[in-house]
């Protein structure tokens, strides 16, 4: 009796002599690449999809709608508006230099970029929660916060404790729609 079965040989693929690579650290090398790739588009993924609640502007301006309930004349205590646990809040114009930022909060990791504001929330000395924020050169953004009606606020610090009394002014946004708030810091009157 014959047998029809037929036996397959699989052939092992050689070492790459030439180059002196082998299997094993090929397989290193994709693995390693798509972990990469992975994780750059997972980042990437990860900011563009990411709640507003990081926002800082716009949490600040959604206590502001809560707490002010379209009052014309509202003040606030700062740490009313930022959450978290922290007790001194910078405000850092968009043209301040790197040199200035370190004088007022050391040598962080906090850098300045352009057109950007940053805010700052520092608890004992050390920076807690930053963002940079987008800042509106022309006209302020929709929902964005001014702190101050002076001129050149763009190339200053300004600091505020937790406890900072801030008058709350809205403003219809003449430029595409929308709102803007500008906090002015005011002393608490006692009735």
């Amino acid at each position: 009796m014959t047998s029809n079965a037929k036996t397959v040989q699989y052939s092992r693929v050689p070492d790459m002599p030439e180059t002196g690579t082998t299997r094993r650290e090929i397989r290193f090398v994709i693995v390693g690449t798509i972990l990469l790739v992975a994780g750059v588009l997972g980042g990437i993924l990860w900011r563009v999809l990411a709640p507003d609640s990081d926002n800082m502007d716009k949490t600040a301006a959604a206590h502001i709608v809560r707490l002010c309930n379209q009052r014309v004349d509202c003040r606030v205590q700062a740490g009313d508006l930022f959450d978290g646990d922290w007790d001194t809040l910078y405000v850092i114009g968009s043209q301040v230099s790197q040199k200035g930022i370190n004088a007022a909060l050391g040598t962080y990791f906090l850098r300045s970029r352009d057109n950007t504001r940053i805010f700052a929330l520092v608890k004992d000395g050390k920076i807690v929660q930053s963002q940079h924020l987008a800042y509106g050169a022309d006209a302020p953004l929709d929902g964005e916060l001014e702190f101050e009606e002076e001129h050149n606020r763009e190339q200053r610090i300004a600091r505020y404790d937790r406890n900072t009394w801030l008058q709350i002014t809205v403003y219809p946004n003449q430029n595409g729609g929308g709102i803007f708030y500008v906090l002015t810091e005011k002393a608490h009157e006692l009735n």
